[in-house]
């Protein structure tokens, strides 16, 4: 899995840019899951931009929501219980 975590004045700008990255990533390699953490502290994220991060990467999350990435990821199917 591949994870960034996204921060910046314009949001929905960064949003869009990731869409494609994730895209580009998945087409490289379809095995290869790819996670996005968005700033909710400091950035504001329009429901456009999270509509954008949650459509295209396999986890995109808000960081003040990490206490449930683990669980997220077991939802998804990307990562598997003990």
């Amino acid at each position: 899995m591949a994870v960034s975590i996204l921060s910046g004045a314009n949001s929905h700008l960064v949003a869009e840019a990731w869409g494609f990255k994730a895209e580009d990533i998945k087409q490289f390699n379809p095995d290869l899951k790819v996670g996005l953490i968005y700033d909710v502290v400091l950035s504001k994220w329009s429901e456009d931009s999270k509509k954008i991060l949650e459509t295209k990467a396999d986890l995109a999350i808000a960081g003040n929501a990490l206490s449930v990435f683990d669980e997220q990821l077991l939802q998804r199917g990307i990562a598997k219980a003990d």
